[in-house]
């Protein structure tokens, strides 16, 4: 029986970056313990479409009692205290929430104010926007902008041997003017980030802490990922099928934390990175406020990108340790300014967002 584990986790192994999914295990919940309009609560589930690390949907959201202000929080117990140490990753999250809603507040013919502290609070649940609501409610919702939040996600699989579009990368870059840099394959920048980025892999996955903290936020069956609604279940690691029954047979939370599944994590990430057309990277200013404006633009980016039909995959490992974080800036001039390295590419079937999102209820709260 153990041998035939072992060698089941091995085709899982194998497999690994090589399947996509769209199947749905969280059914839609927009219900709220106060009143709040109906257009609004469609507006926040949107909101909580925007991407995050390891989907630990790190926000909550403070409505007045008129409902005309948004205030939007850090919660503080859903960070990444190991990879994410000074909460950088966590504010651009909440920058990319930011985005979502101000798009599903526009799609439903509101104008969503947003207003950035200038300094936001290490404290707990900080602080990081707060959005003045004003106009009414379109009697029909804009599609198009709430269909591409429906369908953008992070895509771990196997991507096309094919170059990305000129025309894509320029409309692209010009939706976000200054912000974002492309380096597409072959290039010396291209190459430099892949290796930086692959180093980086290998320092994370051989760190008993941050496989720990992954394995916290792996998620081993569908009915734990129904039911905390939050986290990384075997979709959102590009699995199913075959595969996802494989990985769930096989794998643990003792097995997601072990030196074994980080060896398999090193291996993934180099499969990964050298079969992508490119590296999306956007940059932004090293202040709090910097940081949730690099989510925004990510977002924006990242919507934009969707439509477009190419696949994105954050891999900022570069970013989060020290030793390749310094590296940056001699390896690629202006490197001390990247906030978010994604791999970019296509796939034969862009798919669409598992929507794994916890319930309105759990993060939208009337203010006192």
């Amino acid at each position: 029986m153990e041998t035939m584990k072992i060698v089941l986790y091995g085709i899982v192994v194998l497999l690994l970056a090589g399947c996509s999914s769209s199947q749905r295990l969280v059914e839609k919940d927009t219900a709220t313990e106060f009143t709040l309009s109906r257009e609004l609560r469609e507006v926040l589930y949107y909101a909580s479409l925007a991407p995050n690390g390891h989907n630990t949907q790190m926000w909550k959201v403070g409505v007045s009692g008129d409902g005309k202000t948004l205030n939007v929080y850090l919660d503080s117990s859903r960070l990444l205290p190991v990879v994410d140490p000074e909460g950088r990753e966590s504010l651009i999250s909440a920058g990319a929430f930011l985005e979502n809603l101000r798009q599903a507040l526009g799609a439903y013919g509101f104008t969503g104010d947003i207003e950035i502290p200038g300094t936001i609070a290490v404290q707990e649940n900080p602080l990081v926007a707060s959005v003045t609501v004003t106009g009414g409610s379109a009697e029909t919702a804009d599609p198009e902008i709430l269909k591409v939040m429906e369908i953008r996600h992070t895509d771990k699989s196997k991507y096309l041997d094919r170059p990305l579009d000129a025309g894509a990368v320029e409309r692209l870059e010009a939706s976000v003017p200054g912000t974002l840099r492309i380096y597409t394959k072959g290039t010396e920048e291209f190459g430099a980030l892949r290796d930086l980025t692959m180093e980086a892999n290998v320092i994370q996955s051989s760190s008993p802490a941050a496989r720990a903290e992954l394995a916290e936020w792996l998620r081993f069956s569908d009915d734990e990922a129904a039911r905390t609604a939050d986290g990384l279940p075997a979709e959102q690691l590009g699995l199913s099928g075959i595969v996802k029954k494989l990985y769930y047979l096989t794998t643990d939370r003792e097995k997601a934390a072990s030196e074994k599944f980080g060896k398999t994590s090193i291996n993934t990430a180099e499969k990964q990175l050298y079969n992508c057309a490119g590296f999306f990277v956007v940059t932004g200013g090293h202040t709090p406020r910097g940081y949730v404006q690099a989510g925004m633009d990510m977002e924006a980016v990242w919507l934009r990108a969707a439509a477009e039909g190419i696949s994105l995959h954050p891999m900022s490992q570069a970013l989060e340790e020290t030793e390749t974080r310094e590296k940056l800036p001699t390896a690629i001039p202006g490197g001390e300014f990247f906030q978010m390295v994604m791999r970019a590419g296509y796939v034969k079937d862009y798919g669409e967002n598992n929507r794994i999102r916890r319930p309105l209820r759990e993060f939208v709260f009337l203010e006192p």
